[in-house]
């Protein structure tokens, strides 16, 4: 049976996502993290200092959301928060969160290779501008 779906670019780019974030969190697993903590570890490692609502802004994390996982990754002891200015606190890593971020950049780097190496390579480099081109917002 014919799946006239598959036809469909903003179909396969669903599904395409689906699976690569399938296959990334069973690697984050491994950590005992989701997805979203370790994209928190791994953006915290490389601005340490930022904020809640930096963090959901860059990473597309509801506010809601951020509080409890934010608290998650405290009660492991992989981050801390101290007072910054006006409401907003400091968020950094403790040491063994910066053990863990390791692991995190780790896998990252690896799955993105995989991602890249699934192409042939003479479309490798031509990946990011279509991606960067179709994220582009219309007007």
């Amino acid at each position: 049976m014919s799946n006239p779906f598959n036809q469909l670019p903003g179909f396969v780019l669903r599904q395409i996502s689906k699976n690569l974030m399938a296959e990334l969190a069973e690697k984050h697993t491994k950590l005992g993290l989701r997805v979203s903590e370790a994209s928190v570890l791994a953006y915290i490692g490389i601005n340490p200092g930022t904020s809640q609502s930096a963090i959901g802004r860059v990473l597309d994390i509801q506010r809601a959301n951020m509080a409890p996982l934010i608290a998650r990754l405290v009660a492991r002891g992989l981050i801390i928060c101290s007072v910054g200015t006006g409401k907003s606190q400091k968020i950094g890593l403790t040491a063994t969160g910066r053990d863990v971020v390791k692991a995190v950049d780790a896998i990252i780097a690896e799955h993105e290779r995989n991602i890249v190496n699934r192409l042939p390579e003479h479309l490798r480099p031509h990946l990011m501008p279509l991606l960067h081109a179709m994220n582009t917002p219309q007007e």
